[in-house]
């Protein structure tokens, strides 16, 4: 008969919340209270409101198996709109985290940059709670002067005020030249939001004032607004246009925010944008630190990226104060190795950082970047690792001084001849300048840009020139192409530019000319296009969506035309892509038309971006050939778009009850699980899973999200996740991607999962991930094997011999030493037989525990090892 085996539950990491110091919300009002007045020098009339407390839950080892809530910390209001403190909620704890002295803190109007910020204090806080970390003298002290209202002992005398006058943000109106998305809403101006990665680069190149104009030009696709270009060096920035605060449309200050945008190759999205900050570790040309160098002109030799974790905490927090000190805003991120950036640029007595977070001066105010406990980690960790996602961008300066030459135009800009005829050769003729004092070097290009600013291609690129001081090209230059066939006709623009040996491409001055100027190229053919391209879905096409492009052709030519029609798409390069129909049988007569002809198709595979769709014809025995474009434009442009979500294998799962159940399949004593292919499909997805973890084992698992913020396996995902358990007794914290310590199951039992958007609203893929040990379980009262199973002999000296009965079946069989590290597993041997043989010369003397795994039980045994 089965045995009822009895378990004693237990968590790992059970907190003896007796000996914390927990800080009463009484008391943190009076610390808020009197740091605010040291810090405005009022606090008489205010009235200080307990707006909001993060707690967190722990298991007590009193014996209660109720999880507490203990506060993190608690967020004061000092009366209407002057500002807030936070307060630590345990007193081994730096006991202010953060203030401001203008505004108000509510939480669900927060950018999203200062909620990652306040995760790091809330996980630093649990490290110092359930590790118990005492707090330093220095850390006493301070608690016992903000008791008593006396001041705090400062760090420093010096301090350096908000180096920012601009309070922008991500929308509306600075997003105006971002992607048109009917999904933004009206209250993002039906466009893209910037990105904090864009909001927080405008907003210090305002403070510099710098460039005046950009450098070299840059395309990306996107999966879903298609190519997105910016020509940075035929841009004039109007600084003097931009505002402090951008209340409404502003041309020179989006036009800024795109730029950063398109430098960084941000992800836009209709509600969240984002790239990255620092080039060590992530895609270059994504990053905010090579677009300053690359795009801006911005100091090469001290503009660097640095990583937190490489650094104590006064390290770090001198260099960030050599650069405030010399007037430099640093762009901060953190914490994660997402976009989650923003602009630091000042510091207090206590050194105490202003963060400016790009959010029209909303929270914008003092705040804590060292450890909340000095004591909790080494190097660049704080407490723990919480530090350690921290990143800035250090030395963003202009340049020192400026080149010593000064390139030109010495003459018009002409393009011969003008229209272009597709296909045939033709000449940029111009003369160029140096006005400077000293001699370039380098090379001169012109650039061919669409209509929508994306480069094409170049005319010629014309290297190793040298120009002296205050002289120009007797005859002129000619860049010459002898025909392109990836410039298709249409309307077009020519750029001249320089390029000093070993620099980037800068745009050749306009001096007393003009540079950029226009050109088209025209086209007809005997077969023309006589209609509009109509396209049943519009010109933004979803991948693998089917699809009917509508036309007619006419036959201008003398002859009948017999052969084929095709319509094709074509990347920005003119190259061909991919085919959307090709119609045989064609048979038109001279001055003759058809009339709505239609190409289906099934669907493109190409990848997102933008295209370019065309109309050709083959005749009988000849080759493919561009319909004419001299009534209608051939070709067009179209964008092709990644397909949205689609739920995944795990739905429906989007409440508890439906949670999925995940497989768990031991190897020995460890398993590993995750949600391959996850995601959130729509924006008001939430994922529940579930594992079943069979009784006679004590379990630990290490589980965390990998997503777009934080991916820890080095693959990519679209959404930023958060989550949390339930193991049998109340839902946990809720974990932003990585959990600092462990779940704990003693006996086995079922663990729920909940996986959600971070940011409501959000869609993407994540993967849930688990790794989980086991152990035979501890604190059983009594076991028995009589009667099924046998074991003999015990004491056992070279081998243990196990008998079973015919009607058991057995799965595995393993031995665990009184450590409970398993010394034996049965992967070798066949379990079909009723007797088996487990040998145990080779262990040392001692108590072994012996588990043996069937279709119904668990079944464990001691025996003793001696010689």
């Amino acid at each position: 008969m089965k045995k009822i085996l009895l378990f004693v539950f237990s968590i790992l990491g059970m907190v003896a919340l007796s000996s914390a110091k927990e800080v009463k919300p009484e008391a943190a009002k009076l610390i808020s209270q009197n740091m605010y007045q040291q810090v405005h020098n009022e606090k008489g009339n205010l009235d200080f409101q307990l707006v909001y407390t993060s707690v967190s839950k722990f298991v007590t080892n009193t014996g209660n198996s109720d999880p507490v809530e203990v506060p993190l910390f608690y967020v004061f209001n000092a009366g209407d709109d002057n500002g807030f403190v936070i307060v630590s909620g345990d007193d081994n704890a730096i006991p202010i985290l953060g203030y401001t002295t203008s505004g108000d803190f509510d939480y669900a109007k927060l950018p999203d940059n200062f909620k990652k910020w306040l995760e790091g204090y809330k996980n630093q806080m649990r490290f110092i709670i359930t590790n118990n970390v005492e707090a330093t003298e220095d850390i006493a002290s301070k608690w016992k002067s903000l008791e008593a209202g006396q001041p705090l002992n400062s760090k420093g005398a010096a301090s350096v005020n908000p180096l920012l006058t601009v309070t922008w943000s991500q929308s509306p109106y600075v997003n105006d030249m971002c992607p048109y998305d009917p999904q933004a809403g009206p209250d993002n101006g039906y466009h893209a939001v910037t990105g904090c990665p864009a909001t927080a680069m405008a907003q210090i190149m305002k403070f510099w004032n710098y460039p005046a104009q950009g450098t070299g030009f840059h395309s990306y696709n996107h999966t879903t607004y298609g190519t997105l270009s910016a020509n940075f060096a035929s841009t004039t920035y109007d600084w003097a246009a931009m505002p402090g605060s951008v209340n409404g449309p502003n041309d020179a200050v989006a036009t800024l925010m795109y730029h950063c945008g398109v430098a960084v190759e941000m992800e836009y999205g209709p509600t969240v944008s984002g790239s990255y900050v620092i080039m060590d570790g992530y895609p270059m040309e994504q990053t905010c630190e090579y677009a300053y160098k690359a795009y801006f002109g911005y100091d090469a030799s001290s503009l660097q990226g640095l990583k937190r974790e490489n650094y104590s905490d006064n390290a770090w927090i001198q260099l960030l104060k050599t650069d405030l000190d010399a007037g430099r805003p640093i762009q901060y991120a953190g914490f994660g190795a997402g976009g989650h950036t923003w602009v630091c640029d000042g510091y207090d007595y206590d050194y105490y950082f202003h963060m400016n977070w790009g959010w029209g001066g909303y929270a914008d105010g003092y705040f804590l970047v060292d450890a909340l406990n000095p004591g909790s980690g080494g190097t660049g960790s704080g407490a723990g690792t919480y530090n350690n996602g921290q990143q800035a961008v250090f030395g963003i300066k202009p340049p020192n001084g400026s080149a010593s030459y000064a390139i030109s135009l010495y003459d018009n800009v002409v393009v011969n001849p003008n229209p272009v005829w597709y296909g045939s050769s033709f000449t940029v003729h111009t003369d160029i300048g140096n006005f400077g004092a000293g001699t370039f070097n380098g090379d001169y290009s012109a650039a061919i840009f669409d209509e929508n600013g994306s480069f094409v291609d170049f005319v010629e690129i014309l290297t190793g020139y040298n120009l002296g001081s205050n002289q120009h090209y007797t005859n002129g230059l000619d860049f010459t192409n002898p025909g392109m066939i990836t410039v298709l006709p249409g309307s077009y623009y020519i750029g001249i530019f320089y390029r000093p040996t070993d620099g980037d491409w800068a745009m050749v001055g306009d001096g007393s000319y003009s540079n950029l100027i226009s050109f088209s190229v025209n086209y007809s053919n005997d077969i023309e296009l006589y209609q509009d391209i109509v396209i049943d879905v519009g010109t933004n096409i979803l991948q693998n969506q089917p699809f009917k492009v509508t036309l007619d052709i006419a036959n201008d030519g003398s002859s009948t035309f017999i052969g084929e029609f095709d319509v094709s798409l074509f990347g920005l390069d003119g190259y061909f892509a991919e085919t959307v129909q090709t119609l045989t049988g064609g048979n038109l007569a001279p001055g003759y038309f058809y009339d709505d002809i239609v190409f289906e198709c099934g669907g493109v595979s190409v990848a997102p971006g933008t295209y370019l769709m065309a109309l050709m014809h083959k005749a009988d025995g000849a080759d493919w050939e561009l319909s004419g474009s001299t009534y209608f434009s051939n070709p067009i442009y179209v964008t092709i778009q990644e397909q949205a979500l689609a739920a995944d294998a795990y739905e429906n799962n989007d409440t508890q009850n439906d949670a999925f159940s995940l497989s768990v399949n031991f190897t020995g004593s460890s398993a590993s699980v995750a949600t391959s292919g996850s995601n959130a499909h729509i924006g008001s997805d939430e994922d529940y899973y579930k594992i079943d973890l069979p009784s006679g084992f004590d379990y630990t698992i290490t589980a965390r999200v990998h997503d777009s913020y934080n991916s820890g396996n080095g693959q990519l995902y679209t959404c930023d996740m958060s989550w949390l358990y339930l193991n049998g007794i109340a839902w946990s914290d809720t974990y932003d991607d990585v959990m600092p310590n462990h779940i704990t199951v003693k006996n086995g039992g079922t663990v729920y999962f909940h996986v959600a958007p971070y940011f409501i609203g959000q869609a993407g893929t994540y993967l849930l991930d688990l790794a989980i040990t086991r152990t035979p379980a501890s604190g059983i009262n009594h076991i028995s094997a009589s009667g099924n199973i046998s074991v003999h002999p015990n004491p056992a000296s070279d081998f243990v011999h196990i008998e079973f009965e015919d009607n058991i079946t057995v799965r595995s069989i393993g031995v665990f030493d009184i450590e409970g590290k398993q010394v034996f597993k049965s992967e070798n041997f066949k379990l079909d037989s009723k007797n088996v043989k487990i040998p145990v010369s080779e262990f040392k003397d001692g108590s072994y525990m012996l588990l043996i795994e069937t279709d119904e039980d668990i079944w464990q045994h001691k025996f003793i090892k001696s010689r």
